[in-house]
């Protein structure tokens, strides 16, 4: 029997003795108890904080705002930066998500909210796999029809991310790092920030395209170049981008 088939097993039959949501919680306390459970070097889905770590390798503390946040560890662009120290804001539409936040990554504000450009009802499609959560009802039909999970709407009030980040960012205190994972609705979270007050130095955004020449002409990257940001990385859907006047500054780590 394989470690694979042996690892689904025993999560059935967990499932069945505990119920799905102690279940959960059983395998988020695993892994942030045993952070090398399994030899596991990076904890993103595309090994986005690998890169992250290499960019900051020069700064061992600093702050960073997760939108779409999805879980403490599992497919977290930012675990790794809080283990080295750092704290920040996560963000996520989904009660059971922030719950799980709360619950393990107690040194940051966690923050229940669905973000847009617009402050108004949406209609949040969420799923018992919470990486599949959108506000886009054709991804959610997608999602249904290739998984076969059904969801659960839940009518929410979206709020800007300039309004959050004034509410929530500590007085004095620069983001390091905003990483948006939201499904579809990226564009739309970035379109809500206040780029005058709140200007990362990197930034991680998801958007599928079929070619790079898509890529380039997109909505997003014109937007966040017109911001003063270069692409500098891609990783599966995932898009990381530098502040261009970081790339002179005499401490800037060349990625490796």
């Amino acid at each position: 029997m394989s470690a694979a088939t042996i690892k689904q097993t025993s999560r059935r039959i967990l499932q069945h003795v505990l119920g799905e949501d102690r279940t959960r919680a059983l395998a988020a306390w695993l892994e942030i108890s045993l952070p090398g459970l399994g030899g596991k070097r990076t904890f993103a889905e595309f090994g986005e904080d690998v890169i992250l770590a290499n960019i900051f390798q020069n700064r061992p503390v600093g702050f960073y705002v997760d939108v779409g946040a999805h879980h403490p560890i599992r497919e977290s662009n930012t675990y790794l930066l809080y283990r080295w120290g750092w704290r920040g804001i996560n963000i996520d539409a989904s009660p059971w998500s922030v719950h799980l936040l709360q619950r393990f990554r107690p040194r940051d504000i966690n923050i229940q909210a669905l973000v847009s450009n617009q402050e108004r009802s949406l209609t949040f499609h969420c799923f018992g796999l919470s990486s599949m959560n959108t506000v886009d009802p054709a991804r959610a039909e997608a999602f249904k029809n290739k998984s076969g999970h059904a969801w659960t709407p839940l009518t929410l009030h979206s709020r800007s991310l300039r309004t959050i980040l004034s509410d929530s960012v500590p007085a004095g205190t620069h983001i390091d790092l905003l990483s948006v994972d939201a499904e579809g609705h990226d564009l739309a979270v970035l379109e809500s920030n206040d780029w005058e007050r709140f200007a990362p130095t990197v930034i991680i955004a998801e958007a599928h395209f079929p070619n790079l020449s898509h890529l380039l002409a997109s909505p997003l990257h014109l937007f966040l170049h017109d911001r003063g940001y270069e692409l500098i990385n891609m990783l599966g859907p995932s898009l990381i981008f530098i502040r261009s006047r970081e790339k002179n500054h005499p401490h800037w780590p060349f990625i490796r």
